[in-house]
């Protein structure tokens, strides 16, 4: 009897002790305090909806499994808006970048399915998993996503929630049509995600960092600050690790550099220039306690060249070319089709700029030169407004990179056509340096958007190049070019013109030359066919200028006219001759079709 008791006191404390470690550490976690109305987690104004809501790791905070979720509904009445099925879901996904920017079914997991019940309202709505759902915030943001079944609605009914600036929902509803989870639908993003109590995790004492983010960067390496933790155990230090694959603690595998830090801020050096790595940081608060991983994408810089030619037609849009970056998340900048006439020098890529207000100017920055401070040098490239004339771009520099808010305005242009593309040519001076990062600026005083294209930096040639070449007077066989003389007018000009967009070189053949005018016909062209056009000045037999950037255009598509006074003749009792007069201009040929019926043929009667 003696051992039992014994036993018993051990069984008892070990209880015990399980009770306080439940008590300490598995806590309602609440997420959003706002009055905002939400159309998350569900719709109830609407018979039908599918919505899903993003949580973040770093809100969550915690590990183990859920058990329950609550959110707080307003309303009078949810009794036709009560069917729901509720998935949940881990993503690395931090915002809905569109309306059919869905997380994936097969990445959800159905966690409960039924009429709600036993709730009260206006309060909150418990929906009680019968199997918890396993979860950590190591593991990545949490989903929420909520197919509401039951036809009717009850009315403007909402839910409470906090309004953000990043979309964090995306919802389908419909009084007609009820969304299929699998397949749902162009959805509706939204910023008001439904406040949510989750139940059934342990809140680790070390909480997470904040405001992961690169601040600097060289070629060979990266500097990166955080926000330590507001509660919770203070850390000790951060672990941090650098990585081209893999996850976090996932071996050697991808793994470039880790380490500890025992400040916010971290610089790893040794890496490759104009690269990109993924950064992970996570607070350490001894005792083999830690928070969870935070991560960002961060990049190293190109290295410095002395000359560039960018034509925007060798990447995938919206990205831009290795070494070009739009700084800062100000305004809106990005490569893209440009497809409204006329198109670009050379097509079809160029670069789409406009800030809404000079409080939100988006940043392009440009391959680093090692040639700023060298005479001689100039950049040059090609713009024109959108759909409203005066859009205004700075032409500056960036002292850091990455920073947005280090630009260095050198000339202001103003575009000043939508129908015609201008060359511009910026003749930086008083700039030194071994590495300077050229860059636009949107002043989004007005927000007029504008085109840019065919960027170069190079040395400026004895010779100077003409200007704002144009194509005119398109026919089937013939098109003129006309260009401005520069400054200095050269002896005469070469022109070049070709099927084939592979720009000429210093020793290529012009297509045309000793041209004495700043105009040239191109004759005896194909019909239907795309040309694409250089010009340089010629200042002497052994001074030439560089070519200018492309342009292009296509030839007519003939046109194939009826035959006219058509005529019958010589008629037999077996044969007739038909005759006619040949249109302009003649055609290679001519079909002949005739029947006891007086049926007209069409296009494909033989």
């Amino acid at each position: 009897m003696k051992f039992q008791n014994t036993t018993m006191k051990k069984l008892y404390f070990l209880v015990f002790a399980l009770l306080i470690k439940s008590i300490l550490f598995s806590q309602q976690i609440s997420i959003g305090t706002g009055t905002a109305v939400a159309n998350s987690p569900w719709n109830p104004f609407y018979g039908f909806s599918y919505v899903q809501t993003i949580y973040l790791a770093s809100e969550i905070a915690a590990n183990g499994s859920i058990t329950n979720i609550q959110f707080y509904y307003n309303g009078a009445a949810l009794d036709l808006s009560d069917d729901v099925t509720v998935y949940l879901g881990v993503t690395s996904k931090s915002i809905f970048s569109s309306g059919s920017d869905w997380v994936p079914i097969a990445n959800l997991t159905q966690v409960y399915s039924g009429v709600l019940t036993g709730y009260t309202i206006p309060g909150w709505i418990t929906i009680t998993l019968p199997t918890a759902f396993p979860y950590s915030s190591a593991s990545g943001n949490l989903v929420v996503a909520i197919d509401e079944n039951k036809t009717g609605d009850n009315g403007s009914s909402r839910f409470a929630g906090t309004s953000l600036s990043t979309n964090r929902v995306l919802g389908f509803a419909s009084d007609a049509t009820n969304p299929n989870p699998s397949a749902p639908p162009l959805g509706t993003t939204s910023s008001t995600f439904a406040n949510i109590r989750i139940n059934g995790l342990n809140i680790s004492p070390c909480q997470p960092l904040s405001l992961l983010t690169q601040t600097n960067a060289t070629t060979t390496s990266i500097t990166a600050t955080w926000q330590a933790p507001t509660s919770g155990t203070p850390p000790t230090q951060y672990n941090y690790e650098v990585r081209t694959s893999g996850g976090p603690g996932s071996g050697a595998t991808g793994l470039i550099s880790s380490g500890n830090s025992p400040t916010t801020n971290v610089t790893v050096s040794g890496l490759l220039a104009s690269s990109t790595y993924t950064l992970y940081v996570r607070p350490d608060c001894g005792a083999g306690s830690t928070g969870a991983w935070a991560s960002i994408q961060v990049n190293t810089l190109c290295g410095s060249i002395t000359t560039f030619t960018e034509n925007f037609d060798g990447v995938i849009t919206p990205n831009f070319p290795n070494c070009w970056k739009k700084v800062g998340t100000q305004g809106t900048a990005r490569v893209q089709i440009i497809s409204l006439a006329p198109l670009p020098p050379s097509q079809p890529n160029g670069i789409f700029i406009t800030s809404s207000s000079p409080s939100s100017m988006a940043i392009v920055s440009m391959p680093a030169v090692s040639t700023a401070g060298v005479a001689g040098y100039k950049l040059k490239f090609s713009a024109r407004s959108n759909t409203t004339v005066g859009g205004v771009i700075q032409v500056g520099y960036l002292t850091n990179p990455l920073d947005s808010s280090t630009f260095v305005s050198l000339q202001n242009v103003t575009t000043t056509s939508i129908s015609v593309w201008t060359d511009y040519i910026i003749t930086p001076t008083g700039i030194t340096g071994p590495s300077v990062v050229f860059a636009f600026r949107h002043t989004g005083n007005p927000a007029n958007s504008v085109f840019i294209d065919d960027v170069s930096w190079t040395g400026v040639a004895i010779c100077a190049e003409p200007n704002t070449v144009l194509i005119s007077n398109i026919t089937t066989t013939s098109a003129q070019v006309s260009w401005t003389a520069p400054a200095t007018a050269p002896a005469s000009y070469d022109v070049y013109y070709s099927t084939s967009n592979v720009a000429p070189i210093t020793t290529t053949t012009p297509s045309a030359s000793g041209i004495t005018a700043t105009t040239y016909n191109m004759t005896a062209l194909t019909p239907a066919t795309l040309y694409y056009v250089w010009v340089r000045s010629v200042c002497s037999v052994s001074s030439k200028s560089a070519w200018t950037n492309v342009i292009s255009f296509t030839t007519a598509t003939p046109t194939c006219n009826l035959p006219t006074a058509v005529t019958i003749s010589n008629i037999t009792t077996t044969t007739a001759q038909v005759s006619w007069t040949a249109p302009t201009p003649a055609p290679t040929g001519y079909d002949v079709y005739y029947s006891t019926s007086n049926v007209a043929p069409i296009t494909t009667t033989t």
